[in-house]
């Protein structure tokens, strides 16, 4: 193992553009799944945070708390590339569906890597649970990562802050290259838990 070998700079974190015009989707997927496909009958409600606003424009990613919500276009360009452990699940019932018309996914991230380096990062640990509280600043354990093989782990959740979805420069090229819009991807070293507020 090169103990100099840092993929860092390799990642980042996927998060909804913060402009006040793209309105918050919540979405609930019942039952949860959580770190597996999405496997027989489900409900997924797809509801707004709070109210439209005369400017608002629905985009290709919204999110609350990280969990994104995207448009067909989004959902096109995740099935063509093909990656690992996320899939987009279609919305059943919710204000978005029913009142709006409009068609969305969850972009649901089952693919879960326990992968933060603890030393190198700023962050309030709960050992008890086994769980960040919060975050400063991060970093991902390299040592982990490089014994996953790169196409399993183009796009997953933190295992230890599950809030937190992590994508590879190769994954964010690709994406880029459908031009969709209402994301952002935040190099890891750049990223904190209060940036969607700012």
């Amino acid at each position: 193992m090169n103990v100099n070998l840092d993929l860092n700079g390799e990642y980042y974190v996927l998060e909804r553009e913060n402009k006040d015009i793209y309105p918050r989707i919540r979405s609930n997927l019942e039952p949860g799944f959580l770190t597996q496909p999405v496997d027989g009958p489900f409900e997924l409600t797809l509801d707004l945070f709070s109210d439209l606003q005369p400017n608002s424009e629905f985009t290709d990613y919204h999110a609350l708390s990280s969990i994104g919500v995207v448009s067909d276009a989004f959902k096109k360009a995740i099935d063509e590339i093909g990656v690992y452990g996320a899939e987009c699940v279609k919305g059943t019932d919710g204000d978005v569906i029913k009142e709006h018309y409009l068609s969305y996914h969850l972009l649901h991230v089952y693919n879960w890597i326990k992968c933060i380096d603890i030393e190198k990062s700023d962050i309030g640990y709960d050992s008890e649970n086994d769980m960040v509280d919060y975050v400063e600043r991060f970093a991902l354990d390299s040592e982990i990562l490089i014994k996953i093989p790169e196409d399993k782990r183009q796009i997953f959740r933190l295992k230890d802050s599950p809030s937190i979805q992590v994508i590879h420069e190769k994954f964010m090229n690709q994406i880029k290259a459908y031009k969709l819009n209402g994301y952002a991807c935040i190099p890891i070293n750049k990223w904190n838990d209060s940036l969607g507020f700012d």
